[in-house]
């Protein structure tokens, strides 16, 4: 997809917990414009005592592959590390593209066909570079008229050393909600099927998409999302997430074609 070149060089961000050194990420002011509009807030539903108690939970990030299709972590799939039923499947995930605090400029929408690259069972194979998956929605999002472009041909090895691209909704005790930041870095590594770079994270970020920026003309570039943000480094001195490229590549291209009466994650 392309874009305005200037439509990211946005205000400073507030003052947050930085995942890897000094803060970097700035605030998207506009969520309503393009690349922003197509990266979504991702909640759970709590329940309450009673079924008109129940409320919706912040917790990641997603991005618009196609108007019906959202593509996040695996990870984001399932109740999130700190609740009773982590690593559990959820049922439904609710969807709102675009979102800036209590705004929902495109509405939201409650993805209930969810596709993880986590297998399940006894010997399942759940490593970082399969945390990829795919939120099927009801129906599509009337704003999405040019999704994420996603994938890496060639050798990926001639990413290292590029700036790259993240941006999602942070869920820290230190920022309201719904809001959504970014930040750009350099990618330093791909091993073992994950890209690693410097760009800044933390909680509520993974799924958001890790892009590259390619200059077309004057003002405008073209994006390209090459990972999904899904982890960090255990020596906490990269962020890394799954490489679009390859059987994961192929994987995802082939759940964003799937039809609505096509079986997903039971």
């Amino acid at each position: 997809m392309e874009v305005d070149l200037d439509e990211r060089l946005l205000s400073p961000a507030v003052a947050t917990r930085a995942v890897l050194g000094e803060e970097g990420r700035k605030l998207v002011e506009d969520p309503k414009k393009a690349p922003w509009s197509l990266i979504c807030c991702l909640e759970y539903r709590e329940p309450g005592r009673w079924p008109f108690l129940s409320k919706w939970v912040p917790f990641a990030t997603g991005w618009l592959v196609a108007p019906d299709k959202v593509v996040t972590a695996a990870h984001c799939l399932e109740y999130p590390s700190g609740h009773e039923k982590v690593g559990t499947p959820l049922a439904e995930i609710r969807v709102s593209p675009g979102r800036h605090g209590h705004k929902f400029p495109f509405g939201h929408q409650t993805g209930y066909r969810l596709f993880s690259g986590w297998e399940r069972g006894p010997g399942s194979l759940r490593t970082p570079a399969r945390d990829f998956g795919v939120i099927g929605l009801p129906k599509p999002f009337p704003h999405v008229t040019t999704p994420f472009e996603f994938g890496c041909s060639g050798d990926p090895a001639c990413l290292v050393g590029q700036k790259v691209c993240v941006s999602g909704y942070p869920v820290v005790e230190d920022l309201e909600p719904g809001f959504q930041y970014f930040h750009e870095d350099e990618i330093v590594e791909i091993r073992d099927g994950l890209l690693h770079y410097r760009t800044d994270t933390t909680e509520g970020q993974s799924g958001g998409p890790v892009f590259l920026i390619h200059p077309t003309s004057a003002g405008r570039a073209r994006l390209q999302v090459v990972a999904i943000h899904a982890h960090t480094s255990e020596d906490n001195r990269t962020n890394l997430g799954p490489l679009l490229s390859g059987e994961t590549g192929e994987q995802v291209a082939r759940w964003v074609k799937q039809g609505p009466e096509e079986s997903a994650l039971a």
